[in-house]
């Protein structure tokens, strides 16, 4: 295997998942707080539903030759990839971005039925007080009205680059992983081999991605700030900056007023 950057960008997206969980995780310790244990309970168990789906005859979810795969698809997580497994990477990087978006929703979700008409889109109720189902976020009816969201939502634009790093890194897994973009590898003259079929990577966005949002909608429900990303805080318990006021003053010498003027 040469070492380039395409060697690179490969490695690190076999290791993305690695990465996001230690972040998640030690950040928590340095923070002295139970976010990234709640994260990682939530990851787990995403984790477990990927190797009971994947390991169940049932569910046929295919492979790839060994013509077609590349060399590097044995270097995973969890042990050595298995034929017809759900890709366990795909799955926490689903679950971890759509738990993060999913929170910044529920946080905002006063402004999101403000924006968005609700009445007007029969096919989706409009957001409950803590809940928000699969079904609301991944309709055509609500994904439309993302632009707008991204736009006018306050968590959601100010949280944007979380926002355009999980998307970079979910297309760049995609490019590399699945055979979706083998033209554009092929226009680049790049290797065209890849680890997973399409019904995998499907089965392993769609367990992350509803696990993601389940799994936020509970921590969310039990109103502890402490525990959530982008906590809601109580009591308006965040810093400002101290703005500037103005004082009037006034000099009085013996009782009778000699002078006036403002300060800072």
């Amino acid at each position: 295997m040469d070492l380039n950057l395409g060697t690179f960008s490969f490695l690190f997206l076999r290791l993305a998942p690695f990465i996001l969980i230690c972040f998640f995780t030690l950040s928590s310790i340095f923070n002295n707080d139970l976010r990234g244990v709640v994260y990682l309970f939530g990851v787990l168990f995403s984790i477990f539903i990927s190797f009971l789906i994947g390991g169940n005859q049932f569910f046929d979810l295919g492979g790839v030759s060994d013509d077609e795969k590349s060399g590097v698809c044995d270097f995973v997580l969890f042990g050595k990839g298995v034929e017809g497994s759900v890709p366990v990477g795909e799955t926490i990087i689903g679950f971890t971005f759509f738990y993060l978006f999913t929170t910044l929703i529920l946080k905002d979700r006063e402004y999101i039925n403000k924006v968005i008409n609700f009445d007007n889109v029969p096919n989706i109720p409009s957001l409950g007080e803590s809940l928000v189902t699969p079904w609301q976020m991944l309709s055509l009816d609500f994904l439309k009205f993302i632009p707008s969201l991204l736009s006018n939502i306050p968590s959601i634009k100010n949280n944007l680059p979380t926002i355009v790093f999980f998307i970079t890194l979910i297309l760049f897994d995609l490019f590399w992983n699945t055979n979706w973009f083998t033209g554009l590898k092929q226009l680049l003259r790049m290797p065209t081999s890849y680890c997973y079929s399409t019904r995998q990577t499907i089965a392993a966005y769609s367990i992350g991605i509803i696990i993601g949002i389940f799994w936020s909608n509970i921590i969310f429900s039990t109103n502890t700030p402490e525990i959530q990303y982008f906590p809601e805080y109580k009591n308006n318990e965040v810093c400002k900056r101290v703005s500037s006021t103005t004082y009037k003053c006034k000099v009085y010498k013996k009782g009778v007023l000699v002078n006036t003027f403002n300060t800072n």
